[in-house]
């Protein structure tokens, strides 16, 4: 008897999380397979061992990561059709960093799951740094080494550090999350860019890749004490100079000025805020396979 997968080539996908190697990736991944039968699913690994990757993890470049994984699934003949993309905590921002530089042949759903897609400014456990001061002072002393070059090489969150007091430092010296967001001024001049009103630059190729995506879906846990804003995760996030008042989604620079496409996939109804309530990554297998794997990996095929 042929395979499903042989036979009609079902959903291909790629799963990204903080360590791939993780109890919980192997179980959503199963899930996927036991969901839609001869479905392929990759989990991304960075190194040799459960160790090394989740050293990279944290360690390794946002960039040196996104293009390792470039290169990997692209030498993957199981994805060469096509797939979707999903990424668990931070790997929900850096699958969507994928899909805008690195799209297959056909991208299907792009999903973040807490994932911190205008960055973060605070400490875990710390969501109301303005009302402890160890929080508080612990925020401002990492903003002060950010975006030193040093720190921007070698630490992965730094290189999606926000910092709402200091949005021109950001801009300038971000080695990561403020190009595939947009708001870098200057790009290469090999890069194919329009000019916003702000005169800010926009790199078009990272929006058309992004628009292909048959969903773009941002799930937010309204609780989150990982993620800081958890507003982040919707593309919300502080308020230029201010520490503590939020904007959202559709506040949004790269939602107001279509930068990325979030504008054009919402009229289309192609992005999607899912809430959920409680902590950081607090959900149930019952809801992954309901909301996410019958809803938006299902019924796509690559052939």
């Amino acid at each position: 008897m042929v395979s499903p997968c042989l036979r009609l080539l079902l959903n291909q996908i790629e799963i990204e999380g903080d360590t791939s190697s993780g109890g919980g990736m192997t179980r959503l991944s199963q899930m996927i397979k036991d969901e839609i039968p001869g479905t392929y699913v990759l989990s991304v690994k960075l190194g040799s061992s459960s160790l090394i990757d989740f050293l990279n993890s944290y360690l390794m470049p946002i960039n040196q990561q996104i293009e390792t994984v470039c290169q990997m699934v692209h030498s993957d003949p199981n994805l060469s059709n096509g797939f979707h993309l999903i990424g668990i905590s931070q790997a929900g921002l850096f699958v969507r960093a994928l899909a805008q530089r690195c799209p297959p042949k056909v991208l299907g759903s792009v999903i973040s799951i807490g994932g911190p897609q205008q960055g973060v400014y605070g400490l875990p456990q710390c969501p109301n740094a303005t009302a402890n001061p160890f929080c508080q002072y612990i925020r401002r002393a990492l903003s002060k080494f950010a975006y030193t070059d040093f720190i921007q090489s070698k630490f992965t969150q730094a290189q999606y550090w926000h910092d709402p007091l200091n949005e021109a430092v950001y801009k300038d010296r971000s080695q990561f999350l403020a190009d595939i967001n947009q708001e870098k001024k200057r790009l290469e001049q090999s890069v194919d860019i329009i000019c916003l009103p702000s005169s800010q630059t926009v790199n078009v190729t990272y929006r058309n890749n992004l628009l292909t995506a048959d969903n773009l879906v941002l799930v937010r846990f309204l609780h989150d004490t990982i993620v800081i804003p958890g507003a982040s995760e919707w593309f919300g996030f502080y308020r230029p100079g201010s520490a503590d008042t939020l904007y959202d989604t559709k506040e949004s620079s790269q939602y107001k000025t279509d930068s990325l496409g979030l504008r054009t996939l919402d009229k289309q109804g192609r992005l999607h805020l899912i809430p959920l309530p409680g902590n950081h990554l607090q959900f149930s297998d019952e809801w992954f396979r309901d909301v996410i794997i019958k809803v938006f990996l299902n019924g796509r095929t690559y052939t």
